[in-house]
């Protein structure tokens, strides 16, 4: 890896330091293995009437074949991204180099770049985090994916990409800050709702829940019936709508079944604060300081809904919104013109 601070140029060529993402993934399932390998015991000894070889060894072989075919779908899908990723990534004046085993070299002008998308994951020891894997989404509406995994460390590539994220964060929330004044010509309504999913879509999956906890129920299937009603149960304490009342400056998150789960109103908020860490989140802090912060989050929202919102906030709560923008979301996409 070369990189040269003068010119904000760097070169990166593949080289895979180590397996040990083997490592994380047999912590992962060392637990669960030893869970499943006891209650075969368990079961073989019951079906023998004792305790003998076949006890332990056909788990041991049940679980063995698992584990390799597990790790060999794992290691398929590490050779398909390592052939159909760049081997070698140049960004030299002004332009972004990548070179690919499988397809013809990509050159894309950095001027081109309106923002980069960061892909997420989660595990379970550092939660959601995320990956060396991007997507480019470019002026004139193409948009290529870059699959950094491969290499050592990316962080110059990582660094690379933020920056036009962020240059195109800083755009949009001068637009904000330049056109806040016209807003309310254009919200002139006291009332606007927004939805994360359509309400049919919603009642039909309620629907089917509840057809699969009855048919599970009667088949005697108790585990699965648990599993459904729980996702049932949760359904009521999720919000899915943003009622923002401009007249009565007030913002209401509700759920499916019309629970209010966050009121949020001018009088009692001392700020407003917009983030784009892993998600695009709104904190409002109260002016009672021992008054819980609330946290909702906007990036399940569609694009030009979360353009409308962050309007609409500046209608409601006026200079009371900041921005805190140190992570790799793009507030909202190509589709909203600035």
């Amino acid at each position: 890896m070369i990189n040269t601070d003068k010119n904000n140029s760097f070169i990166y060529e593949s080289k895979i330091e180590s397996l040990s993402f083997l490592k994380d993934l047999a912590l992962i399932f060392a637990k669960p293995a030893a869970v499943v390998y006891t209650a075969l015991v368990l079961l073989f000894a019951f079906l023998e009437q004792g305790i003998n070889k076949i006890v332990f060894l056909v788990p041991l072989l049940i679980l063995s074949a698992v584990f390799l075919i597990i790790i060999l779908m794992l290691f398929i899908m590490f050779i398909w991204e390592a052939l159909f990723s760049p081997y070698k990534i140049f960004a030299e004046d002004g332009c972004l180099i990548c070179k690919f085993f499988f397809k013809k070299i990509l050159v894309i002008n950095t001027k081109d770049i309106l923002f980069v998308k960061r892909h997420k994951g989660h595990s379970k020891g550092r939660g959601a985090f995320y990956k060396n894997k991007y997507t480019l989404f470019l002026k004139n509406g193409k948009k290529y994916m870059i699959n950094c995994f491969i290499f050592r460390n990316s962080s110059d590539i990582s660094f690379f990409f933020t920056n036009i994220t962020k240059s195109y964060n800083k755009k949009y929330i001068k637009h904000i800050s330049d056109e806040k004044n016209t807003f309310p010509e254009i919200f002139h309504k006291d009332i606007y709702c927004f939805y994360i999913l359509k309400n049919s879509l919603v009642i039909l999956l309620v629907l089917c829940l509840i057809v699969l906890f009855i048919y599970f129920i009667f088949t005697r299937i108790f585990l699965a019936a648990i599993f459904t009603f729980a996702v049932l149960a949760a359904i009521p304490a999720v919000p899915v709508k943003i009622i923002m009342n401009i007249k009565e400056k007030t913002v209401i998150l509700k759920s499916f079944c019309g629970i209010k789960i966050h009121r949020i109103c001018f009088h009692e908020i001392n700020r407003i604060i917009i983030s784009n860490n892993l998600n695009i989140s709104v904190t409002a802090m109260f002016n009672d300081k021992n008054k819980k912060q609330k946290i909702f989050l906007l990036s399940p929202y569609k694009s030009k809904y979360r353009d409308q919102i962050f309007k609409i906030l500046h209608i409601i709560f006026k200079n009371k919104i900041s921005f805190d923008l140190t992570g790799d979301e793009a507030l909202i996409s190509n589709k909203v013109k600035l």
